[in-house]
């Protein structure tokens, strides 16, 4: 194994850690907003009513053992060009 495959195999577990941290917190958010509200929480998380029925119903150690995914769980609805740059400040 050479020195550069290394570097690939730690920067791969890197961003599997990432992406575990990443999933844990949406995933906590998510089952939060949907016990508050559950209505308008699966409307703001483009969530259909089966799968919020069940992040809802999930036990902290299915979440964890969810978020443990190496696929993001989230989904980013970043396609409103004219909010994007209004919210970031450019002109």
């Amino acid at each position: 194994m050479t020195r550069k495959e290394v570097n690939y195999s730690t920067d791969g577990n890197m961003a599997l850690r990432h992406i575990a941290e990443v999933n844990a917190a949406y995933l906590e958010l998510a089952q939060k907003l949907l016990i508050a509200d559950f209505s308008q929480a699966i409307e703001m998380l483009h969530l259909d009513e089966k799968t919020g029925q069940l992040l809802k119903s999930l036990s902290s150690l299915q979440l964890q053992k969810l978020s443990q995914s190496s696929s993001v769980l989230c989904q980013f609805n970043l396609t409103d060009y004219a909010l994007l740059n209004g919210l970031s400040g450019e002109d």
